[in-house]
């Protein structure tokens, strides 16, 4: 995983923009297999707004607040406290990594997450490399 790579190499506020990206990408998917679409969550002026800033890849955009709202609603994804905290605290500092303009992310705030995320990936489907 390449967050672990990241965190090994003492880039912490990397590491945790990619640990947040493996879990929102593998929601994605979850949501994706229970025949979700972002469009059942959003209102239809949400909608037109994402149709007007579609990706060039035709794939359906899913707003980072719709996918954590439904990672850590009982009614979109199936998952534990435990592994709905881990997704808050990633995006928390994903944020705190990507726009924070004096604080950057430490490597004993992330450590838990890291240690606590492969299980949640599987648990969402994603195959991961043996010491990933």
């Amino acid at each position: 995983m390449i967050a672990l790579l990241s965190f090994d190499k003492g880039k912490y506020n990397a590491a945790a923009s990619r640990l947040y990206y493996a879990l929102y990408q593998a929601c994605v998917g979850e949501l994706n297999g229970k025949g979700k679409t972002a469009g059942d969550f959003l209102s239809e002026d949400r909608r037109a707004s994402l149709r007007e800033r579609k990706s060039t890849t035709d794939v359906p955009m899913w707003p980072h607040d719709v996918v954590t709202d439904m990672a850590l609603s009982h009614n979109g994804l199936e998952m534990t406290s435990m592994e709905r905290a881990v997704i808050r605290q990633s995006k928390a500092l994903r944020v705190k990594g990507d726009y924070g303009d004096k604080e950057s992310v430490t490597g004993g705030e992330l450590q838990p997450l890291l240690e606590k995320s492969p299980q949640l990936l599987r648990s969402l489907g994603v195959m991961i490399e043996q010491g990933g």
